[in-house]
């Protein structure tokens, strides 16, 4: 009887193929077969955090989209209690490009007043800042109005589902996710080689005796193979979604707006030393060019737009694994100041 364990060219080459075909099927539920979570993530792991009270018991949802699309996976749902006392919600953030929002306030005519809503990291430095008017209707939403600390979110009394839209300028990027993502590959994906060559060999073991001590050798690094192969099958929806991210590039819309930004940024600093009437006029253009400001930070020299202008291609584009090969000036646009 032929070995089943004799590791041959052919019994090789049908593993790989099988492996490959398998990591090619789609698989519509995001979580991996083993996630090994890192020890020491550091510092940069972003956290959402909302201060916010209700006027009567129900749910508050939040959905983020990781440029797939809103789904069930990535959002948070908690109970919140009729109270006039507003409460601090803080929600770890996944190391994945966010581009987009949406707040689900209790239904039937409830009001959720929110007081401040912004991300932020492990430290607790502020990242972004979200202020009432990024907040949009978008289903059974009676009203988005100014409150005395803040602003309430008030659903319609027929509203089963409401929903409010949240708009991200800019993506919202983790500094350091690829590394960290990378590193969360090797681990989990490891962690499956090794469980499932154990099994392997434990099979092995209950059906054969290697005669010799290279026999046994041969075979041992057959089966780490195909535990490996079939590791990175089990973990393909973590590494896929790391290579995307990783290669995920800002649509040039959304860069551009961080530009209009910045550039909106500089003139008001440096036109809030001349008269009222110029501050007046630059209100207004404020207002019309309708450029929420992902940061909150002022401007008041080149060097400072400079400076921020980095720090935003940093958390736009993602840099942050990789040197500046050329001048932040390179980067920025002729007409920028």
């Amino acid at each position: 009887m032929d070995d089943p364990f004799r590791p041959t060219w052919r019994r090789g080459l049908l593993a790989v193929l099988a492996a490959a075909g398998a990591f090619c099927m789609p698989q519509k539920v995001k979580v991996p077969l083993e996630f090994y979570p890192l020890n020491h993530p550091g510092d940069d792991i972003l956290y959402l955090e909302i201060t916010c009270a209700s006027d009567k018991a129900d749910f508050v949802k939040i959905w983020y989209d990781t440029t797939e699309g809103l789904n069930e996976f990535d959002s948070f749902r908690w109970p919140i209690s009729s109270t006039h006392q507003g409460f601090t919600y803080a929600f770890p953030l996944p190391d994945a490009p966010i581009v987009a929002l949406r707040l689900d306030p209790p239904a039937h005519g409830g009001t959720l007043t929110v007081t401040q809503m912004r991300i932020v990291d492990r430290k607790g430095h502020e990242i972004r800042r979200f202020t009432r008017d990024m907040f949009g209707p978008l289903y059974q939403i009676a009203a988005i109005a100014p409150a005395a600390n803040g602003w309430n979110i008030t659903s319609t009394l027929d509203g089963i589902e409401p929903k409010a839209s949240i708009a991200v300028v800019t993506p919202i990027l983790s500094v350091g996710m690829n590394n960290r993502n990378l590193q969360r590959c090797l681990l989990s994906t490891g962690y499956l080689a090794l469980m499932l060559w154990i099994l392997l060999l434990a099979m092995m073991f209950a059906f054969y005796r290697p005669a010799n001590a290279k026999s046994a050798l041969i075979r041992l690094g057959f089966m780490a193979g195909l535990a490996l192969l079939f590791s990175l099958v089990g973990n393909r929806r973590l590494i896929r979604d790391a290579i995307h991210f990783a290669l995920y590039v800002p649509p040039a819309r959304q860069v551009a707006s961080g530009f209009t930004w910045l550039k909106v940024q500089t003139r008001c600093r440096l036109v809030s030393r001349t008269p009222s009437s110029s501050r007046h006029t630059l209100q207004e253009r404020v207002e019309a060019d309708h450029v929420p400001p992902p940061y909150s930070a002022e401007i008041i020299s080149r060097q400072e737009t400079l400076d921020l202008a980095e720090s935003y291609l940093i958390q736009t584009c993602s840099f942050t694994t990789t040197p500046f090969h050329r001048r932040i000036h390179d980067f920025l646009p002729h007409s920028f100041i």
